[in-house]
Parts: C-alpha cells; structure tokens; sequence
C-alpha cells in the first residue's frame, strides 16, 4: 500500500486599508495617473503514488489525497479614499490545476489492485470595495 497527502491553505491580498488617503496630495495630478489594486495566484499540485503486490496473494493499493484551500483577494477597504486622474481598478485573479497519478500492480495466483485519487477544494476569488469607499469624479472604475 502507498499513499500521498497534501494539505494546502494559501492566501493572497492585496488592500488599501481601511480609512487610508491614496494620492491625497494638493496639486494636479498626471492625467496619466492611475491606481491598481491587484492580487492573483497561480498553484500547481501534482500528487504521484505506486504500489505492487506480488506472491501467492498479491494485493497493490495505491491512494492520492489533496486538501486545498486557496483565497484570493484584492480589496479597497471601508472609509478609503483613492484620488486618481484616470483609473482605479481592483482586479482578483487565479489559476489551479491539480494532477493525480496513482498507480498499482499486483500478482501471483490471486492478484488485486487497486487505485484512489481524491481532492477536496475551496477556491474562493474576490475583488471588492468596503463600505463608504470615496473614488472622487474624474477617475473610472473597474
């Protein structure tokens, strides 16, 4: 028998925190000015097992087990104030992809096998703004 188990948790966030002042300066700002709040992951899992059972009876188990958990966030938070010329844009992005190879051989007179590959998975993907955020007239948003 063999086995593999890969318990994940990855979190990644990118805020503007509560209350902050993003280009709060006096003056004209760059017509080019933008703001970005952005948080993105990219996993790749790959869980491999093998087994063989040989003799009389030959019994070959083989089992792949993932847990994962993955948030993602990219937030302007509660009471923010983001001044931009151009744009402000809070963007929340990501890309997962799990492989499982479990792989069993058995023999003799009697020979069995057997092979389990299981995930288990919370993604959660989020961009947002919090509660009384101020994006003054003259930025666009996305």
């Amino acid at each position: 028998m063999s086995g593999t188990v890969s318990v994940v948790t990855a979190t990644t966030r990118a805020t503007i925190g509560t209350n902050a002042h993003i280009n709060d300066l006096p003056g004209t700002p760059d017509t080019r000015q933008s703001v970005l709040v952005a948080a993105a992951d990219q996993f790749h899992l790959l869980l491999v097992s093998g087994a063989l059972g040989a003799g009389a009876v030959g019994v070959g188990v083989g089992v792949t087990v993932g847990v994962i958990d993955i948030t993602t966030e990219a937030k302007i938070d509660t009471g923010a104030v983001v001044n931009a010329a151009k744009d402000v844009s809070v963007v929340a992005g990501g890309n997962e992809a799990m492989i499982s190879v479990a792989v069993t051989l058995a023999g003799g007179a009697v020979g069995v096998a057997g092979a389990v590959g299981v995930f288990v998975m919370h993604v959660a993907t989020h961009a947002d703004t919090g509660d009384f955020v101020t994006i003054p007239r003259g930025a666009t948003t996305a």
